[in-house]
């Protein structure tokens, strides 16, 4: 995926999640996910879901690219960041990545959701799955 690398760095992943949003400093960005796939990797069929999130006062972009099998297993393909004003690059990446993959991709743009319950009440709105957070015992 050297198309990824050439527009972000990589970077660290955070361990016990695949994005954390704080609604302080860390934002939704635009989220993309693509119809179902097929290849010899994965007949029953995948899907990939690139998360992006804006990190604020820095204004850097963390891209995390998921391929997700269909009984729910994800894998982390690529964990990268870059600066806000390269971020115009990713749909041509996304395109990209549709095209080498046979999928096409649905864009959600969240960049302007400020809280919590603005993500949750968008997520309801598009038909994603909510599930609440836990109470910490």
């Amino acid at each position: 995926m050297s198309w990824f690398t050439r527009l972000f760095e990589k970077q660290k992943p955070e361990l016990g999640g695949f994005v954390r949003l704080d609604f302080i400093h860390t934002f939704p960005h635009v989220f993309y996910v693509s119809s179902i796939g097929r290849d010899e990797a994965s007949p029953d069929g995948f899907r990939y879901k690139v998360l992006t999130v804006r990190r604020e006062p820095d204004m850097i972009v963390e891209l995390i690219l998921l391929r997700e099998s269909l009984d729910g297993t994800k894998t982390k393909v690529a964990h990268m960041q870059a600066p806000l004003h390269k971020f115009g690059a990713t749909d041509d990446m996304v395109r990209q990545l549709g095209q080498d993959t046979s999928v096409t991709f649905e864009r959600f743009d969240l960049s302007a959701l400020r809280t919590f319950d603005e993500f949750k009440a968008r997520a309801i709105e598009i038909g994603w799955d909510y599930h609440a957070p836990e109470a910490a015992a």
